[in-house]
């Protein structure tokens, strides 16, 4: 054998024993630990802390991953870990057991908070292999490994709960007595807590348990989902018909756009699978807020704007500019610091059943208490019932309208009077439409929560109609408001770049600085045809 053979042989030979010291030993993540600052001896082996616990080399390897609750893996930048709990019994801390503590029920561990090491009770009960249970000090008798599996969790308080019991087993696992759940070392750890007396006890830091959502909710998350493309569809469709961006048509996409952004957050909570941060979870849930009711505030004003229309007898004095801003200020203004009310209360010291919640247990408001009644549907409920009396209002003036000019028909027989009727009695029929899908199903979803709150458990069929129908309101919308003979005429036009005017569209869509009653009437009908 050449001397060239022999190198590359002892070159092969290295890099096969490199590659074999850093695979993944045959063992459970949450039995490892970090073995960076370890001693290592000449034989392999690593000498963990001041545990007097010495790793083999064939339970080391080079791990590019940390993997946290329900199995998530995160990425990290790569470092050795050998797996200690082969060689003892071990059992998880959040932090160092007397040096630190969880930051904000966050990942992250401090000593910030602390002025002197943590004295409390170390002794749990633990249950052994034969079946006996002893009281065993924790960190003598276990091998302590650390790592906060989730943030956003919440600790078993037996002390003030009897349904938070809970036992730990020889091998660390954990057993939840009030969901009769065995919960492994990677799913828990234990933090101390302070009591109201002063004490310091030792309990498990859980992770929240996801709900599995029932079929209908899951149903309704989807078709949100599938509402969002059509609204931003729809919403295209008014920017890019110049005659569709009167006064009503703007008001429409602010509606739009916030119910667009408003689906996106809830179905990006209810649907994705990630656990959030807190601070991601938390904004999430700011920022459908605000969008759900700018939503609501924008609503008002289209009702409110069509009533004022057919209420004004002479001229209207405000200009369509001017009335855009002023109703911008309101519908984007109140939310925005009914928002920041939100944020400061849930931030507050206050008793946590009048919080919002968001945040807390889950990235939306909940649901499970009257808090939410306070905060979302108390007063998108007035803002209903208000609206709703608008659209009655126009409604009956519409009627009015149409009476008149029947009368004006059959003394005069004129042919774009009858014209005009037809459209009045057309009008009607989508007036009622655009009730249905923008009022009267967030009505309905108000009373399904009030239902709920009264009758838990108990759920009027009716209400998975309205709820799904809420969900679909994106391509209900599209429907009633772009799939119409004259909508889509005006996009054949733009498109295809003619500008010969077509059925009075100017008189129709015109921005005047100040317009007639008949204008205001027109251009209302005009946008809820």
């Amino acid at each position: 054998m050449n001397l060239k053979t022999t190198l590359g042989i002892c070159i092969l030979c290295a890099a096969f024993q490199i590659y074999h010291n850093t695979e993944i030993p045959n063992c459970a993540f949450e039995d490892t630990v970090n073995l960076t600052n370890a001693i290592k001896y000449d034989n392999g082996s690593y000498l963990y802390e001041d545990e007097g616990v010495f790793i083999p080399p064939d339970l080391v390897g080079v791990y590019e991953f940390e993997e946290i609750y329900d199995g998530r893996r995160i990425p990290v930048q790569p470092h050795l870990r050998g797996c200690v709990c082969k060689e003892r019994n071990c059992i998880k801390f959040c932090c160092h057991p007397t040096k630190e503590l969880i930051t904000n029920m966050s990942r992250v561990c401090s000593a910030d908070e602390l002025k002197e090491e943590l004295k409390y009770d170390p002794f749990i009960e633990v249950i052994y292999a034969n079946g006996s249970k002893l009281r065993t000090h924790a960190t003598r008798q276990f091998v302590v490994i650390q790592g906060v599996p989730c943030e956003g969790g919440y600790a078993l308080l037996p002390q003030e709960d009897e349904d938070d019991k809970w036992d730990i087993f020889e091998n660390g696992t954990m057993y939840r007595h009030f969901d009769q759940s065995f919960i492994s070392k990677r799913d828990y750890c234990l933090m101390p807590q302070s009591m109201s007396d002063g004490t310091w006890v030792l309990n498990p830091m859980n992770c929240p348990i996801p709900n599995e959502a029932p079929l209908s909710s899951r149903i309704n998350n989807i078709a949100m989902a599938v509402s969002v493309p059509f609204i931003v569809l729809t919403i295209f469709v008014y920017l890019f018909i110049p005659e569709l961006r009167n006064l009503h048509g703007k008001c429409l996409i602010s509606y739009l756009t916030s119910l667009a952004v408003g689906y996106s957050v809830l179905s990006t909570i209810t649907l994705s699978e990630v656990v959030f941060a807190n601070f991601v979870c938390s904004s999430l849930g700011y920022i459908g807020y605000f969008s759900f009711m700018a939503a609501f505030f924008w609503l008002s004003v289209i009702s409110f704007d069509l009533w004022q229309n057919f209420r004004i007898t002479g001229p209207i004095r405000i200009g369509q500019r001017k009335r855009f801003i002023m109703y911008s200020t309101y519908a984007w203004g109140v939310p925005l610091c009914l928002t920041f009310i939100v944020m400061i209360i849930q931030n507050s010291n206050m008793n946590s059943y009048y919080k919002p919640g968001i945040g807390d247990e889950y990235c939306w408001l909940k649901t499970n208490d009257w808090s939410a009644m306070i905060y979302f549907f108390g007063i998108n409920l007035i803002i209903i019932l208000l609206d709703t009396a608008f659209f009655i209002m126009t409604l009956h003036k519409i009627l009015i309208i149409q009476r008149e000019i029947k009368k004006v028909t059959m003394n005069d027989g004129g042919n774009d009077k009858s014209r005009n009727l037809r459209l009045h009695k057309n009008n009607v029929g989508l007036f009622l439409r655009l009730l249905l899908i923008m009022g009267i199903t967030w009505l309905l979803d108000i009373f399904s929560y009030i239902e709920n709150q009264l009758h838990p458990g108990v759920t009027n069929p009716l209400y998975y109609i309205s709820d799904f129908m809420n969900a679909m309101t994106g391509l209900l919308i599209f429907i009633c408001f772009v799939l119409k003979p004259k909508v889509l005429k005006l996009m054949k036009r733009r498109i295809l770049g003619r500008e010969e005017p077509s059925e009075n569209t100017e008189s129709d869509y015109s921005d005047d600085e100040f317009a007639l009653e008949d204008r205001g009437k027109n251009d209302a009908l005009q946008f809820i045809n």
